[in-house]
Formats: C-alpha cells, sequence, structure tokens
C-alpha cells in the first residue's frame, strides 16, 4: 500500500495456542451439597500432618519417665 492510500491491509498472525487445545481437565471435585464436608476433610488431613509420630510420643513418653526417675531420686537424697 502506498502512503497515500488510507485502506488497512491485515497482517497474516498465528492463531494462539489455547483456540486449537483441547479443554483443561478439572483436577478435583469438591462436593458441595454437604456443607461442611470439603472443610472437614481439610482439617482431617491438617491433624494428621501436624500430629506428632508415634516416635515421638515414645520418646517423649520415655524423656518424662526419666525426668520423674531423677527427681525421684533427688527428693530421696539418691
Amino acid at each position: 500500500a502506498s502512503k497515500d492510500d488510507k485502506s488497512w491491509d491485515p497482517v497474516s498472525v498465528p492463531a494462539p495456542n489455547y483456540a486449537n487445545s483441547s479443554k483443561a481437565v478439572s483436577r478435583r471435585v469438591i462436593d458441595l451439597t454437604i456443607p461442611g464436608a470439603w472443610s472437614e476433610a481439610q482439617e482431617k488431613i491438617m491433624r494428621e500432618v501436624l500430629a506428632p509420630s508415634a516416635d515421638k510420643i515414645f520418646d517423649q513418653e520415655v524423656a518424662d519417665q526419666y525426668e520423674e526417675h531423677l527427681r525421684s531420686n533427688r527428693a530421696a537424697g539418691q
């Protein structure tokens, strides 16, 4: 087109990726038919993750027993 020509010449551009891609697959379903079910499940998972392991509980119990043993021996003058 010349400078004096006031017409518009379109430029070809490739189609965007999303135009030819398949629809995204939903990864998880949240059931909204039961109020609080999703939140309760999330809280349960968090409690399980944050709960101390059996080893930690055992170690703490052993430490508490040993500490009590030391206190009783000191109190008896042993």
